[in-house]
């Protein structure tokens, strides 16, 4: 297998994997509440990640501990106040809307491309196509006030501001070239492991563990071990591995996936406004994408 048809291969199963977290979370958050959700998620994936360094003959961390500081900043921008609000959006949202909203991140990673990288400046096309792929968007904002009183309007642009804590976590990795992925990871899962039990404790109630059922259960062990611990490290192997212009492309992936299985698992509606708005955002990003690199 060439080298451009396994990084397209991992693409594709970092986003079945990823894609799976929003029925996981949905499944999860009723009984645990999002911030024991997020803590026990992470502590799963930090000993999935310890798995794995333990394969790792030459594995070395002594090298990279100067990066902690900015390795916490990470974890709050890239992984804590993220894996939060998504949470606490799916607490209201369907997994299928959560994840379709997640495509805002490419978009928001084009424009936010014009003001930190000279040789990714908007154009006219680039323009048009943010504008197709945002009023996508818009037409999931307006369905929602019309059929729910505006009451899934605050949990979506929670999940559009999640977006952007992953884009500019995204932007903060292209810093740590050198450092390797499996550190990366399990720093910034440990660092959030460390920020949000203590959070839990304090304002949930995650010793009520004992009344979880057993979904709940399957689905916070699948959550932390695969959507957290082992796609994570494969986000950051695969930014190093074929850069993040090719990564962002799972952009295109996670909506499709996402809607398509929160059916098959949840059940959840097929309505016609996500497909529209389905077709838009990745018209938009195809408009975007193709005249990026023409």
């Amino acid at each position: 297998m060439s080298e451009q048809k396994r990084n397209v291969a991992l693409l594709i199963l970092l986003a079945l994997v990823w894609s799976s977290s929003f029925s996981a979370i949905k499944l999860a958050v009723v009984e645990t509440g999002p911030l024991t959700l997020v803590g026990l998620r992470t502590l799963i994936g930090f000993f999935v990640v310890l798995l794995f360094i333990q394969f790792q003959a030459d594995f070395v961390w002594r090298p990279y501990l100067r990066h902690l500081p900015y390795l916490f900043v990470m974890s709050v921008v890239g992984m804590s106040l993220p894996f939060y609000l998504i949470s606490d959006a799916e607490l209201v949202l369907d997994s299928s809307l959560t994840g379709l909203l997640m495509s805002v991140g490419p978009l928001l990673t084009i424009i936010g491309a014009h003001f930190f990288a000279e040789d990714e400046r908007m154009t006219v096309s680039k323009i048009i196509g943010v504008l197709i792929g945002l009023s996508g968007v818009m037409i999931l904002f307006g369905h929602a006030a019309m059929n729910a009183g505006g009451a899934h309007i605050i949990p979506q642009i929670l999940v559009c501001c999640a977006t952007g804590c992953y884009v500019s976590a995204a932007l903060m990795a292209r810093r740590l070239p050198q450092v390797p992925a499996l550190f990366i990871a399990l720093v910034i899962m440990g660092f959030v492991t460390i920020q949000i039990l203590p959070l839990a404790f304090m304002f949930e109630q995650p010793l009520a563990w004992q009344g979880w059922s057993s979904n709940a259960w399957l689905a916070i062990i699948w959550l932390g071990a695969l959507p957290t611990g082992f796609a994570f490290f494969l986000r950051y192997h695969l930014i190093k591995r074929a850069g993040a212009g090719f990564t962002s492309f799972i952009g295109y992936l996670i909506p499709v996936f996402s809607v398509f299985l929160g059916a098959l698992l949840l059940g959840e509606s097929l309505g016609l406004d996500k497909f529209i708005a389905l077709g838009l955002i990745l018209t938009g990003l195809a408009v975007a994408q193709r005249t990026a690199q023409t």
